[in-house]
């Protein structure tokens, strides 16, 4: 009896064992098999490159841990990890197949880096990454599928914005969030907990660091959402709540409460609040009938810097917005007080704006700027107005003015020196005036609305507009540079933005601009934006020792939109742009008239011809040497080569150009609105420019050619005749020989 126990007992072992060994190959080839089934199907639907280091499911625990997930980019984000985290656990509780619920009790991430980068070209990586070939029978398509997480846990991440353009970097250090919800019959209800370091690259923090605390609640009933929050930024103390309703009958509402007390900041020497109160009444999905106010309100709030200056500011100031015929825009204060240790800027101010007309009452006195130092940068402002009364279709009693001046330095910052805003009011103009220095730009705007009142009698502006610049410099970086068109573009009766009842005349004079340490100089121009034409004429300046001239404008008809466009390049050297490689003289002259409207219709009266000429074109390279050629460089000593745009084609016209010791006739048309393209090109060249090989293959499969413009006794030369046709995707070669 004691044997077939211990034999029984044995059995059992032994089964257990068999059973363990076959759940963990199972649980091991499942893993296996959905890290590959991730991995492949992430990286079909996504324009990237994903990786997975492992994926761990424990069918007990409805457990699935996933481990050293990288998504990297392509292209020209290539060598750039876009997301990454070290670790991910999602704990599944349950998926409710009647509802399409799926219930997860818990979301964690740690060590996340997401980066958001934009390339020389101004290209989001994220615009790239999308492929929009998801599966439509995905569970995340199925319209009856919905998920709820009531635990979100983030730590440590990192979230960072790079702009190689500029080479700007702003980013989100020590990112930590927890969020626990718990779901409703008619919604949720969650708990919030917010920390991060915050680095910006527009503001030199100083005795900042940086650091963000928040936490507070948010809940979901119904149409109405809505929660508060406190905590500090540094050591300011903040406090903010929100409420929103969507409401299907009548516009929804919102209202914003946003309040920095500095009373209590803890080791700031800085006193009073600052209060921000903001209320809509409007279709948030359409914004129709918009009616929104937003409140200001300084509180005896006094701001101290690091060198014992002190501001103080006292208002309230009001601003609102209504869809209503009878008032539109208005701002107003009734006790509005900022003040240094030396100035102030005191006073009250009504001012609205409707379709009928503009009423002003205000009596402010700052007869000096007030000046006040904050993180480096110099803040100067004067403000003063004594205009009151209205303007509009049936009055004209506005007295005195309204001016203002902003400015902002810093003097320690390379890129950035001195920026003014100021601006002017009374009956006859309103006008303000931009001035920048700095090592990039020196330049001055002015912009003036002439004669108000006309807005109120015949609903049309006059405006003057000028830009002087006296100085550009766009800084080009070693890296290739790339520039494209999006062939997608379709332009369409409506989309070209002609104004309605405006029209603006802008005079552009800039004196330099440096572009890859080449200057354009004497840039000048008008401007035309009217509602029958936008113009860019009398286009000139000055460039590598050459001339632009041009003409762009885009006429509107009744028939359809015209772009007609003249340009004449004269004289412009090459070798400026790269001294080793490439030299000679360019001359480009062409017109065109373009039909944007049924263009392919009016293809017989709408093209211009284009003429390009070259002259002792010279390109060092080694390309040549790559063929079997002994050659240094490309030379063309002169070409002349006229083509047509039309609204549907480009057609060159029979062309000979000499390169080196070879002649090519080139005679070709593409047609852009089936992509279709006929090219007939005639080479004639020294023999050793063509391979012993190339010439036994074009003799194996070339055909007898009945034309020939080469002279037969060279017996030193080939001639060969090559005939493209067909679509550009799929075109068709013939080449004959003579």
């Amino acid at each position: 009896m004691a044997i077939k126990r211990k034999k029984t007992f044995k059995i059992i072992l032994i089964s257990i064992a068999a059973l363990a060994a076959i759940f963990f190959i199972a649980s091991f080839l499942l893993n296996h098999y959905l890290k590959r089934s991730i991995e492949d199907a992430l990286n079909q639907s996504l324009n990237a490159n994903i990786k997975i280091e492992s994926i761990r499911l424990n069918i007990f625990t409805s457990k699935i841990k996933i481990t050293d997930l990288s998504i990297v980019g392509k292209n020209s984000f290539k060598n750039d990890t876009l997301f990454y985290f070290d670790n991910s656990t999602l704990k599944i509780d349950d998926y409710n197949t009647k509802t399409g619920l799926l219930l997860i009790s818990s979301l964690e991430f740690d060590g996340l880096v997401l980066r958001n980068i934009i390339d020389e070209n101004g290209t989001n990586c994220w615009q790239t990454i999308s492929k929009n070939n998801a599966s439509e029978d995905s569970l995340l398509n199925d319209s009856n599928f919905s998920f709820f997480i009531n635990d979100i846990i983030l730590r440590n991440a990192f979230v960072v914005n790079i702009d190689r353009q500029t080479e700007a970097v702003d980013s989100l250090k020590s990112v930590g969030i927890k969020i626990n919800s718990k779901k409703t019959e008619t919604g949720f209800d969650s708990n919030f907990e917010i920390s991060l370091d915050l680095k910006n690259h527009f503001i030199d923090n100083g005795s900042s660091s940086g650091k963000i605390r928040f936490n507070g609640s948010l809940s979901s009933q119904n149409k109405l959402w809505q929660g508060v929050a406190s905590g500090y930024y540094d050591n300011y103390p903040i406090e903010s709540e929100f409420r929103l309703n969507f409401d299907s009958i009548a516009n929804d509402t919102s209202f914003l409460n946003f309040v920095i007390n500095f009373d209590n900041a803890k080791n700031c020497s800085s006193s009073g609040a600052l209060m921000l109160k903001v209320k809509t009444n409007s279709s948030l999905t359409e914004l129709k009938n918009i009616d929104f106010t937003a409140n200001i309100i300084c509180k005896q709030l006094n701001i101290e810097n690091p060198k014992n200056e002190s501001l103080l500011l006292d208002f309230d100031a009001l601003l609102s917005y209504t869809s209503s015929t009878s008032k539109k825009l208005s701002l107003k204060s009734q006790n509005f007080f900022i003040t240094n240790t030396t100035d102030t800027i005191k006073g009250a101010f009504d001012f609205s704006l409707s379709n009928k007309n503009f009423v002003a009452n205000s009596n402010i006195i700052g007869d000096k700027p007030i000046s006040f130092c904050f993180n480096d940068y110099q803040y100067n402002l004067m403000l003063k107005s004594d205009l009151n009364g209205q303007i509009g279709a049936e009055h004209k009693s506005l007295t005195g003015n309204l001016f203002f001046d902003i400015s902002v330095t810093n003097e320690k910052l390379n890129n950035f020196n001195n920026a003014e805003l100021s601006g002017n009011m009374n009956q006859q103009l309103f006008g303000f005036e931009i001035d920048a220095f700095s090592s990039l730009i020196d330049g001055n705007l002015k912009l003036y609305f002439e004669s108000p009142q006309k807005y109120f009698t015949d609903k049309t502006y006059n405006v003057k507009s000028e830009i002087k610049i006296d100085k550009i410099v766009v800084p080009i970086s070693n890296k290739e540079q790339r520039f494209g068109l999006d062939n997608n573009i379709s332009l369409n009766k409506g989309t070209i933005p002609f104004p309605q009842k405006t029209i603006t005349i802008l005079e552009l004079k800039i004196d330099s601009i440096l572009l890859a340490n080449s200057p354009i100089t004497n840039l000048r121009a008008d401007v035309i934006h009217s509602p029958n034409l936008i113009g860019f004429n009398k286009i000139y300046f000055e460039f590598l020792d050459g001339t632009v001239d041009a003409d762009y404008s885009i006429y509107r008809t009744n028939s359809g939109d015209y772009l007609e466009n003249t340009f004449e390049i004269k004289e412009i050297d090459l070798s400026a742009l790269s001294i080793d490689k490439l030299s000679g003289i360019i001359n480009f002259s062409g017109s065109n008239l373009l039909a944007i409207n049924d263009t392919i219709n009016n293809f017989a009266k709408n093209k211009g011809l284009n003429k390009l000429q070259i002259n002792d074109f010279c390109y060092k390279t080694d390309l040549l040497k790559e063929y079997e050629i002994d050659e240094e460089a490309i030379n063309i000593l002169n070409a002349d080569i006229e083509f047509y745009l039309s609204n549907d084609s480009i057609m060159m016209l029979p062309t000979i150009i000499s390169v080196n010791k070879a002649l090519l006739h080139l005679d070709a048309i593409y047609c852009m609105s089936d992509e279709s393209i006929d090219a007939e090109f005639l080479i004639n060249a020294p023999k050793e420019y063509i391979s012993t090989k190339i010439q036994f293959l074009i003799q194996l499969f070339a055909a007898k050619s009945s034309r020939s413009n080469s002279d037969r006794s060279e017996s030193q030369r080939l001639e060969y005749r090559l005939k493209i046709g067909g679509t550009v995707n799929e075109p068709e070669y013939k080449i004959y020989k003579n």
